[in-house]
């Protein structure tokens, strides 16, 4: 870098103040489009860090969910079959039953 500049010398304040008013006079009315598009693109590349971090957190929640689910005792829960005995000896089923018309 020093052997591409080293002609200039070292940059001061001043040096810069004037490369950038130069820069003004030639790029002015584009300044605000590029300073719009690139407080866009700032604002776009936080929302996207935002969401990577979540999703990041969601997944580090599930996967501690899990391992906690693992380390748990499953439940047994009864079998439909076991589920529909315990109805009828209680005398409910979900089906009601509708009287049957008696022939003559």
């Amino acid at each position: 870098m020093n052997a591409l500049l080293g002609f200039l010398g070292s940059i001061g304040p001043m040096e810069l103040l004037v490369i950038a008013g130069l820069g003004v006079l030639i790029f002015g009315h584009r300044l605000p489009k590029v300073a719009r598009s690139l407080g866009r693109g700032i604002t776009e590349f936080k929302k996207g860090l935002k969401d990577v971090r979540e999703k990041a957190d969601v997944a580090e929640d599930i996967r501690r969910l899990d391992t906690e689910e693992a380390d748990e005792e499953p439940e047994e829960k009864p079998v439909a079959d076991e589920r529909r005995a315990r109805r009828s000896r209680r005398g409910t089923s979900r089906r009601r039953r509708v009287a049957k018309p008696e022939d003559e």
